[in-house]
């Protein structure tokens, strides 16, 4: 028997938020330095993930795979609670030790 409609459309908006919050994790881990400036590849990215999640969580049916998309958009929600402000930024580079004469 096929999963009810909400149920379908609850999994699609779970797996669209944890699938966003990955690429989001991804680009501030892959962003050189501390601004977290988006180019248009990353902007890209972050419109395609929640419609990517949205049409993936639609045609699951699984009840592991489901069970799978509730521990993803937990460990997502986990990461929006926890992760403190300015955690992709990167400190700048170390100075060269100074020359003794």
């Amino acid at each position: 028997m096929p999963p009810a409609p909400w149920l379908r459309w609850l999994t699609a908006a779970a797996l669209a938020f944890a699938l966003t919050t990955l690429t989001w994790v991804a680009i501030g881990v892959l962003t050189p330095g501390d601004s977290f400036s988006l180019h248009a590849a990353q902007l890209v990215a972050l419109i395609a993930a929640p419609a990517l999640g949205g049409w993936l969580g639609r045609r699951i049916a699984g009840r592991p795979a489901r069970r799978a998309v509730v521990v993803a958009a937990a460990l997502a929600a986990a990461f929006w609670l926890l992760a403190r402000d300015g955690w992709w930024a990167k400190g700048p580079p170390s100075a060269p030790p100074a020359a003794s004469p």
